[in-house]
């Protein structure tokens, strides 16, 4: 968890100045998902100063926002001044609760991991915390129609679905654009999954 939190840790500053993803606005992607959806819990992993949640909060969810970073936390409780959100600085692989959550958001947790293995290891994490009917709405860079060197780390859809698909149920796949501070544009996957209600391995 210590060299994670001094990593995280640095890309915050007081002003926010070092924060590239860090665009004061509400997701887009995350607005016309939940067009026509009310979740009652929601967790969100990299929740930054916890703009996306004080907006599902608005809506009456519970939400929860999970962060490493301290600094980021403390930017979110700020901004939150009637305490509508539980902001937490933890570490993702580290979080326990006992709770399950219907809805789980990130805005760049999973492409955040740099090994395989962490990006594994961070979809069983999130299919441990799903209620049963809960839904994983995420948002990752995608390696296609890449303009230019700017932007979150890259995956290939394959790369996404061969870490998801073992362990939750992908729903839906759309290609999206991810805005980053001053407006700037990557491309990115919006993917939306969800527990499987039969392991994938079982067989007769």
């Amino acid at each position: 968890m210590e060299n994670h939190y001094f990593y995280w840790n640095n890309f915050w500053s007081k002003d926010r100045e070092n924060v590239p993803w860090e665009t004061n606005e509400v997701d887009e992607s995350l607005i016309s998902f939940l067009e026509d959806k009310q979740f009652s819990s929601v967790l969100e992993f990299g929740c930054g100063s916890g703009i996306n949640l004080l907006m599902m909060a608005k809506k009456g969810m519970r939400c929860t926002g999970v962060d490493i970073s301290d600094v980021a936390i403390e930017f979110a409780k700020r901004r939150d001044i009637h305490r509508t959100v539980d902001f937490r600085v933890e570490d993702v692989f580290l979080f326990s609760t006992d709770e399950r959550y219907d809805l789980i958001f990130d805005r760049g947790c999973f492409h955040g991991f740099s090994s395989v293995i962490d990006r594994h290891n961070y979809v069983k994490k999130v299919n441990e915390l799903l209620s049963n009917d809960g839904k994983w709405f995420s948002l990752i860079g995608s390696a296609e129609n890449v303009q230019d060197n700017y932007g979150p780390p890259r995956h290939t859809l394959l790369q996404v679905v061969s870490c998801i698909e073992p362990y939750l149920k992908i729903e839906e796949v759309q290609e999206c654009e991810i805005k980053n501070k001053g407006g700037l544009m990557s491309p990115g996957w919006k993917i939306t999954s969800s527990k499987r209600k039969m392991p994938i391995n079982k067989s007769f």
